[in-house]
């Protein structure tokens, strides 16, 4: 008979063992669960990095507003960066949000010294990086210039004038306008595509131009520009030209492939391409109203008398419009319009495309 109230004595060496292993167990546990939250912090800590890295760069290469707007800045002598940045912001040049990375930006490349003393016309549009660089120069010695996507040669050289004149200084728009069909200055470009005219390779972007450039400097300032763009792209005059029209023809990325798509199609077929802004280039006024007399005039850049491309670009279009020359999206249409809304509708047929007219433009 087995006596359920006897208890087996364990030898204590077997306790001590037991003991030493709970132990062992134990600090096992906290070494594990120690490992576990250093990780954690590791990881903590990273991705705040990270997260600080992405919101430091977006900092710097986030434009401050959707304004061109200038706003005149004066720089005391010896004005702290503090009272610079605040101003700043008061001024609705730098973004609240964008405080600290900007006083970062300036303590960590040195740049408090080679900011000037003077004053300054300073767009709204600027990036912080722009910002700094714009307050590291001698106020009105150089110019802030805004070329907007879409705009001819002749629109580009008023611009530039205008802010030229805002900084006291005249600017030669006939003088900029000859050189853009000056055959032997346009040879000194190495463009890498043939052409006596340069509308199409002015491209647009934001440029602090030196005062004192002459319009061959300016036009040399566009043009690199264009070509360190758009040097790793196999980009063709004849892709240039529909790039030019998609600009004018299309309000988004997806309108511009889509149309590309059509307008290739129809050249490759033979059609005429029926542009409207090729029509507009001719007027030189974007918002002319396009009559059935208009389609009629016997001139090269009337794409509804004559099948084929236009003789040069009929814009200066942006890297959107250019990938959507490049890389067109499928489709089975051959006519579009845009209603009322800038809402884009295709069809395939005449017919389909006349009842578009009817349903969405009248």
């Amino acid at each position: 008979m087995v006596n359920l109230n006897t208890t087996t004595k364990v030898p204590s060496h077997q306790n001590s063992a037991t003991t030493r292993a709970n132990k062992k167990s134990g600090c096992g546990k906290i070494l594990s669960k120690l490992i576990i939250l250093l990780i954690f912090i590791l990881l903590f800590g990273a991705g705040i990095t990270v997260s600080g890295g992405i919101y430091y760069k977006k900092a710097l290469t986030s434009e401050n507003s959707d304004s061109s707007q200038k706003v005149e800045f004066i720089v005391s002598q010896g004005e702290s960066v503090t009272s610079i940045t605040d101003r700043l912001i008061e001024s609705d040049l730098l973004d609240i949000n964008f405080k600290i990375p900007f006083l970062v930006y300036v303590r960590v490349n040195n740049l408090a010294p080679k900011i000037q003393a003077g004053t300054f016309e300073i767009p709204k549009n600027l990036t912080l990086e722009e910002l700094v660089q714009t307050l590291q120069h001698g106020g009105l010695d150089e110019a802030w210039t805004t070329i907007p996507e879409g705009l001819r040669k002749d629109e580009i050289a008023e611009i530039i004038a205008y802010d030229f004149e805002l900084n006291g200084i005249s600017f030669d728009t006939a003088e900029f306008l000859d050189l853009t069909t000056d055959k032997d200055f346009i040879s000194t470009l190495e463009l890498g595509i043939e052409t006596d005219d340069l509308e199409g390779f002015l491209f647009p972007d934001k440029y602090l131009i030196p005062t004192d450039s002459t319009p061959k400097d300016v036009i040399e300032i566009l043009v690199n520009n264009f070509k360190a763009r758009t040097e790793n792209l196999d980009l063709t005059y004849k892709d240039l030209i529909i790039a030019s029209m998609l600009e004018r023809e299309g309000y988004t990325e997806t309108d511009r492939k889509m149309i590309s798509d059509i307008l290739q199609r129809r050249l490759e077929e033979g059609w005429a391409l029926n542009v409207d802004a090729t029509l507009l280039y001719y007027h030189k006024d974007w918002k002319h109203f396009i009559t059935n007399a208009d389609k009629e005039i016997n001139h090269p850049y009337n794409t509804y008398r004559l099948a084929g491309l236009t003789p040069t670009p009929i814009c200066n279009p942006g890297l959107v419009a250019i990938d959507a020359a490049l890389n067109p999206t499928p489709n089975n249409y051959y006519f579009y319009i845009h209603g009322k809304d800038r809402q884009a509708h295709y069809a395939e047929t005449l017919e389909e495309h006349n009842q578009n007219i009817q349903k969405y433009l009248k």
